[in-house]
């Protein structure tokens, strides 16, 4: 016994209209869409040309993807500098470099003494915390890799001292400029020397750096803030940031007292 739909049972039922016609042409009809026409007019040989540029294009940009170097790859023996390592953002980058890159060489943080606290003491509290469970579990010695050097971004040269300076230019072949204050109620030069001069500083020193193949710099929050939609371009300041450096530079005390009143205003 088969079992048969209905509407076969009544295609191929004797006298019915179907079973009169021939069997392609019911097969045609009822089991398979015949092919419809192309719609609209034929294509150029300019836009053949076109296409057969872009696909080529693609299969170049492929290639070239294909060469690079991996993540792990790229790091492979190069070291990194990092400031604000402390923070929030910095500790992410501090730790993704050490577990996604176990061949990645030294990372440098530069961290100032806070509440008399040394910053190689400073650097095992920040470590001790949770973000780092996973890196200790798989890779024990990696945070080994991490070299505390004293200093201070507020300051020239970011308050380090000449052999320092010399063995991050030697060594270092990546910068993280990552430190940055948001804070809005900052005193005007704080706010100066730490968001701008100190960008300044780390670019001067990441000069001096032969072996550097990137510098990041990410910036504070709430740039532009006389701006009411902010699109990814760079925006024309109506001030020249050198003249903003001097200023803070060179002001005096009744000057800063002015100034922060002003601001906080």
């Amino acid at each position: 016994m088969s079992l048969t739909t209905p509407y076969a049972c009544y295609r191929d039922r004797p006298g019915s209209r179907d079973a009169q016609w021939p069997q392609d042409r019911r097969s045609t009809m009822f089991w398979k869409k015949e092919p419809q026409p192309a719609v609209g007019p034929p294509v150029s040989d300019e836009l053949h040309a076109i296409r057969d540029e872009v696909q080529a294009e693609r299969t170049r940009l492929r290639g070239e993807r294909a060469a690079l170097p991996t993540v792990a790859e790229f790091y492979k023996g190069r070291s990194v500098f990092v400031t604000g390592g402390s923070g929030f953002l910095g500790r992410l980058i501090v730790e993704q470099v050490l577990r996604t890159c176990p061949d990645v060489g030294n990372v440098y943080l530069v961290l100032r003494a806070k509440k008399g606290v040394s910053p190689l003491d400073r650097i095992k509290t920040l470590t001790d915390v949770a973000l780092f469970d996973r890196l200790r579990a798989e890779q024990p010695h990696a945070l080994d890799k991490i070299v505390v050097l004293p200093g201070d971004i507020t300051e020239l040269g970011l308050g380090l001292s000449q052999e320092h300076r010399a063995l991050l230019q030697r060594e270092v072949s990546v910068v993280y400029h990552v430190a940055a204050s948001v804070r809005f109620d900052d005193p005007f030069q704080k706010a100066v020397f730490t968001n701008l001069r100190s960008t300044r500083e780390v670019v001067e020193l990441a000069r001096g750096m032969p072996l550097l193949k990137s510098l990041v710099h990410v910036s504070t929050a709430y740039c532009n803030a006389d701006q009411m939609l902010l699109h990814e371009r760079v925006y024309r300041q109506r001030l020249d940031w050198r003249d903003v450096v001097n200023w803070a530079e060179n002001l005096n005390g009744a000057d800063v007292q002015a100034v922060n009143y002003l601001g906080h205003k």
